[in-house]
């Protein structure tokens, strides 16, 4: 979406729309108005859009890529899921697809070696997850009575009270949202703790699926998927509606937009309140010990520090 030229305030500093805002405002700035500003140049090298140095440009998306294995094993089981409820393929089609997809994934190499040993844990996990995964999908058509299921589409929103647009990806059918869960590499005798599913969703994806809310006007529907656990009575697969979970009523959703609406009014007003990013970001009370916000790159968090005058 193309903001008009009186939206120069947020423009000039590469902010073009607002997202769920779950995490620290000061990650959200940092990311949108300077990284994602150098990895968009860097992409229209490689496409030949603008001239420029190739190779350097492959650098500079290789060093802002924040990836991990969870991260790869999540966005891998929704492409399957696509592959296999939208494009015809059976499962076992999907899960060769999957891992092969994941053969390709390059561990980072500056945690001493947990992402490494986490994507073993993906690959391991990654058929029972899929399939678990598929189910969810399937009972949450059902549940809305969709006999064709639809894959993600970018969908655009008005909050009110604010100047630019909120922006929303919904995984499935604009009323479905799938989440992974994945098992840990953790420092216990077994060296993985196994993945749960919540009682009840997460607060940051009861926002998320509020702005889908919002955008469409339908009601929406949260899957988590994991392993199924050994145990009988436990279920590799939970699905979250308004008939069995308060927290995605309207009126939960409504509330849930109240609070982005709130917090998406403070960025803006940040971003009109300074004539540079620099000055911008100088605004911001930047917490870098964040449990897993600043989970970069060591030398990309030293860019981030030096950027707010941290040595």
């Amino acid at each position: 979406m193309e903001l008009p030229k009186s939206k120069s305030w947020a423009i000039d500093k590469n902010y073009y729309h607002h997202s769920n805002p779950s995490r620290p405002i000061c990650v959200t700035m940092y990311e949108k108005c300077v990284v994602r500003k150098k990895v968009d140049i860097a992409w229209k090298i490689i496409k030949r859009e603008i001239a420029g140095d190739k190779d350097k440009a492959w650098e500079v998306v290789r060093l802002y890529a924040n990836d991990n294995a969870k991260m790869a094993g999540g966005r891998t089981v929704q492409d399957c899921a696509v592959m296999a409820l939208i494009d015809g393929a059976s499962i076992d089609e999907a899960i060769r697809h999957g891992m092969s997809v994941l053969d390709q994934y390059e561990p980072r190499t500056w945690d001493g070696g947990k992402d490494e040993r986490q994507l073993a844990v993906v690959r391991a996990e990654f058929a029972d997850v899929l399939i678990n995964a598929i189910e969810g999908i399937k009972q949450a058509h059902a549940y809305y009575g969709l006999n064709r299921v639809e894959g993600e589409s970018e969908i655009f929103a008005n909050l009110p009270g604010l100047e630019l647009p909120y922006s929303g990806f919904p995984d499935f059918s604009k009323r479905i949202e799938l989440k992974t869960k994945w098992s840990s590499v953790a420092e216990t005798k077994s060296g993985i703790r196994s993945a749960s599913l919540p009682a009840k969703p997460d607060w940051s994806h009861i926002c998320q699926v509020a702005g889908y809310h919002f955008g469409t006007g339908l009601m929406q529907t949260i899957v988590y998927a994991r392993k199924t656990p050994a145990k009988k009575d436990s279920d590799g697969v939970r699905v979250f509606n308004e008939d069995n979970c308060e927290q995605l009523s309207k009126e939960a959703l409504q509330a849930a937009i109240n609070h982005i609406t709130a917090k998406c009014a403070i960025r803006e007003n940040i971003l009109k309140s300074a004539d540079s990013v620099e000055e911008m970001l100088r605004l911001i009370e930047p917490d870098f010990s964040h449990m897993w916000a600043w989970d970069l790159r060591p030398e990309v968090l030293n860019e981030a520090k030096k950027l707010w005058g941290f040595k």
